[in-house]
């Protein structure tokens, strides 16, 4: 059904029904209920209700997303056409409400729609005569997100950019969203990327935590959907990096800033992927999950800073190549040694500093004893910096991993380097947090790029080693290694003990892949099925033993050996990924995403995938098989995958700063899992928590100060 056979139905039904008047005999028997005493108006409502229950044979769920279809189109309409919203969406949202707790159907919707609306509409004439009456203004919380799209696509609409509606979804139409990309493009090289990027990062500067060494941009709901249309920073500060110098003559007055800001704005609104309110992803099944993962992907790509506290980058980069032989010297004669020392300068000298900062060539040499200016040049140049032609030189549309024949290429690529070279022998940072990730990148890139299979052998590998020289660094033991059942081999990381608790740890070196941040669906899942559901399968795996009484004999590559055993503890299972995934690392999101994967099967029509579904088929067998039998030893009360956890590397180093030993690693590790403030950002709740507990101690300790006066004062 379709809005416009929706609303013809509803107009006649009403007046149908008004013609009825307040006969509740004739109203039950316009849609079929049965008869109710007379004047019965709370069991006429329930007759109608049992009627409206089974309006669906088939295909509840899909009947449910076609209303909020529905009541999407008459937001869009009432915002860009002033189109009335009462009753129709009233009435959507009565046969939406209906649909709950349904399930899907290959074969579609199967029920009577016209009925559906007779009972809707009977419904609501009941309630009338109940003495409860529709709202004039319906409450819009529920489509704050679809609201501001309508909002933004008419003030872009008055600009002369156009869009296409079907079923519900506003979207550009390509000529006008190829004319935006490219309008918002040129407007951020005619005020000058640097510059740019200097008014955002004074404009968040009160979001920075100088502990995590990053600031805090994250999604920003509210219980009433009362937020305002976020700007997409991530976005223009890739644009930024793109255009650092900006092309003369500039334009660098408030008002071009502004037009940039409101543009790219409007932009981000339209594709409705800003949550307003709270959301929940554990009730979503396979498909909705799906759709979720791909505007978590977009949120990110928009809006969200990829930061990483720049101390910690060296380190990992360090901790991984530790043990590896690299060939060298590289381009004009610069060696790994000259780049990591050139990179720890860096991050020493920019310390304290945030946003766009030029290096100070003196001021290295002073810091790097052992190398001459000319070799510091040649490992800023070749090793650390993009090519001057600059980065992201292919970037237009900033969702798409790949552009079209005019523009060919990675879309994102700043994250390889994290210096910016401007020619003349100046080179800059646009901001040390951002470009945490790129010291990785750049300093692990010439071992990946001359050591046949780097990532397979070495990077995971390393990654494990890394991770555990940190934590035995802040006195949290751990255990790993290799260990025989079932005629199997099986590998596992890593393994911290408490007295409460044995915590496995599986690591995965995977990367969220570019078509992934873009949203691409197909490679949002295999990237968090290789990564999140594969570390996930492989530690419930060893779970599974350990609750059975098994004792696992682990074997370390130096031949030490250990025996895990439970002994009536409980059991973590953490996936840990090299870098971050952004907001898939939430909790609520993973537990959602694995809690969907329990119903889940994948098909691919697509040639190029069959290969990664059969393999993704293979490894959700596994999951499913395990996680049942894990289920059934599980009591009631327990909520499956509770227990799961999906960080990375740079997240644990954050943890390790409260942590002595393994007793305070967990508890740093879990103090934030009973609450859920809706961010989807790991780093951001557990500094609002970590706040909280400080507050808490001062004012017990203020408190045991006063108490203590007071006992000296009666004394």
């Amino acid at each position: 059904m379709n809005l416009i056979e929706f609303k013809l139905s509803v107009d006649k039904q009403m007046a149908e029904v008004e013609l009825l008047g307040s006969d509740i005999d004739a109203i039950l028997a316009h849609v079929g209920a049965e008869r109710v005493e007379e004047g019965d108006l709370v069991g006429a409502a329930n007759s109608i209700e049992l009627v409206a229950q089974e309006v669906f044979a088939l295909g509840k769920t899909d009947a449910w997303e076609r209303c909020r279809g529905l009541c999407h189109e008459l937001v869009q309409r009432h915002v860009i056409e002033g189109e009335p919203l009462s009753p129709y969406i009233h009435l959507a949202e009565s046969i939406r409400d209906r649909c709950r707790g349904g399930s899907r159907s290959p074969d579609g919707i199967k029920g009577d729609w016209c009925l559906a609306v007779k009972c809707a509409v009977a419904g609501r004439k009941i309630r009338e005569m109940q003495g409860y009456h529709d709202l004039v203004e319906p409450m819009l919380i529920a489509y704050r997100t679809c609201e501001e799209g309508a909002r933004a696509a008419k003030r872009l609409m008055a600009w002369g950019f156009a869009f296409e509606r079907r079923g519900g979804e506003l979207r550009f139409q390509p000529e006008s969203e190829r004319r935006i990309w490219g309008a918002i493009d040129r407007k951020v090289q005619s005020f000058g990327g640097l510059a740019l990027a200097r008014h955002i990062f004074g404009a968040i500067a009160g979001s920075y935590d100088p502990a995590q060494e990053r600031h805090h941009v994250t999604r920003r709901p509210t219980d009433f959907g009362n937020g305002a249309p976020q700007e997409p920073l991530g976005y223009l500060l890739q644009l930024a990096a793109k255009h650092p110098l900006g092309r003369k003559p500039l334009r660098s007055s408030p008002q071009h800033l502004n037009r940039i800001i409101e543009l790219a704005t409007d932009y981000a609104a339209v594709m409705e992927v800003q949550p307003y309110v709270m959301q929940r992803f554990i009730d979503k099944d396979a498909v909705a999950m799906f759709q979720a993962l791909r505007e978590i992907a977009v949120y990110d790509t928009l809006f969200c800073l990829p930061q990483l506290r720049p101390r910690d980058a060296v380190e990992i980069a360090e901790g991984i190549l530790d043990g590896v032989q690299i060939p060298g010297p590289f381009g004009s004669g610069w060696t790994m040694a000259d780049a990591f020392e050139v990179s720890r300068a860096i991050v020493e000298s920019s310390a304290g500093r945030r946003g766009p900062q030029s290096i100070d060539m003196d001021d290295l040499v002073r810091r790097c004893p052992t190398m001459s200016r000319e070799s510091i040049f040649r490992t800023l140049r070749e090793a650390l910096s993009h090519p001057e032609t600059g980065a992201n030189q292919c970037l237009l549309n900033p969702v798409a991993a790949e552009l079209g024949v005019e523009l060919s290429g990675p879309g994102v690529d700043f994250f390889d380097r994290p210096l910016l070279n401007l020619g003349g022998g100046r080179f800059d940072l646009l901001d040390r947090s951002m470009c945490g990730t790129a010291f990785i990148n750049a300093l692990l890139a010439p071992a990946e790029s001359s050591i046949k299979d780097f990532g397979s052998k070495h990077g995971g590998a390393g990654v494990e080693r890394m991770l555990r020289r940190s934590l035995a660094a802040r006195g949290v033991k751990t255990k790993g290694g290799k260990y025989f059942a079932d005629g199997e081999t099986y590998d596992c990381d890593a393994v911290v003990e408490t007295a409460k608790r044995v915590i496995l740890i599986e690591v995965k070196k995977k990367a969220l892949t570019a078509t992934g941040r873009a949203g691409f669906d197909v490679s949002v899942v295999l990237d968090l099925a290789n990564s999140v559901l594969r570390a996930q399968t492989q530690a419930a795996q060893h779970e599974l033993r350990l609750r059975r009484g098994e004792t696992l004999k682990l074997t370390e590559e130096d031949g030490t050996t250990h025996e895990l055993s439970l002994d009536g503890r409980d059991v973590e299972r953490v996936a840990v990924s090299l870098p971050d995934f952004g907001s898939f690392q939430d909790r609520q999101v993973m537990m959602g995403f694995l809690h969907s994967q329990m119903e889940a099967e994948y098909r691919s029509s697509a040639p190029r995938y069959e290969d990664d579904f059969e393999k993704l088929a293979k490894l959700l067998a596994k999951f499913k098989k395990v996680e049942t039998q894990l289920h059934a030893m599980r009591p009631e009360n327990v909520a499956p995958f509770h227990h799961c956890w999906f960080l990375s590397a740079p997240q644990l180093l954050v943890l390790l700063d409260e942590a002595h030993d393994a007793e305070s690693f967990w508890q740093a590790w879990s103090s934030t899992r009973g609450i859920y403030m809706g961010t989807l950002d790991f780093y951001c709740e557990h500094a609002r928590f970590k706040a909280m507990k400080e507050q808490v101690a001062m004012e017990a300790m203020q408190g045991a100060a006063v108490v203590e006066v007071l006992v000296e004062v009666e004394k």
